[in-house]
């Protein structure tokens, strides 16, 4: 449950770093994720890293269209780096 705590955290603060005159985001849910597909169950990191995307991208006002399309690739993503 520490790994699910991780990725929420990890989702919702991202590092801001600057490159020139632009700001650039980064998420480190990715590493915990990583974590939790190794020693959890699928469904555990798939739930918990879909939902925080999401947050994070209804937070971020995209459009419905891309918070289904970023869910559903994470669903993929997670499913198959399972499988292999």
């Amino acid at each position: 449950m520490a790994d699910a705590g991780t990725i929420i955290v990890g989702e919702l603060l991202p590092m801001k770093l600057r490159r020139g005159y632009k700001v650039e985001t980064y998420t480190l849910s990715g590493t915990a994720t990583i974590a939790l597909i190794l020693t959890g169950p699928l469904w555990v990191a798939t739930l918990v890293q879909i939902g925080a995307g999401i947050y994070d991208d209804i937070r971020s006002r995209r459009s419905l269209l891309k918070v289904g399309f970023n869910a559903s690739q994470y669903a993929i993503g997670l499913t198959a780096s399972r499988s292999i």
